[in-house]
């Protein structure tokens, strides 16, 4: 069985990641907001089928979480529930 499902656009995809971060206890500052759209609508654009679904998101937060445990060894004062545009990994 095989199916289709509209891909989603840069918006909805930034949405779909401050939902996913939120249940899953994190936050993204709004400072994130500038660069996940921008990274989601040029991921779109260079291969819609391929970047327009969820999994983006997912893969792109858990880069960021994984970035962000990183940096808390490093600054044991941080915030542990918060996603900072430095730990993105948009490339």
């Amino acid at each position: 069985n095989k199916i289709e499902s509209p891909d989603y656009p840069g918006a909805e995809l930034l949405a779909i990641t401050k939902l996913t971060a939120k249940g899953k206890g994190y936050k993204l500052t709004q400072d994130c907001d500038g660069p996940l759209l921008a990274f989601y609508d040029c991921k779109q654009a260079e291969n819609a089928a391929e970047n327009g679904n969820g999994r983006l998101a997912r893969n792109t937060l858990e880069k960021a979480i994984f970035n962000q445990s990183r940096r808390l060894v490093a600054e044991p004062a941080a915030e542990l529930d918060v996603i900072l545009p430095s730990d993105l990994e948009l490339q």
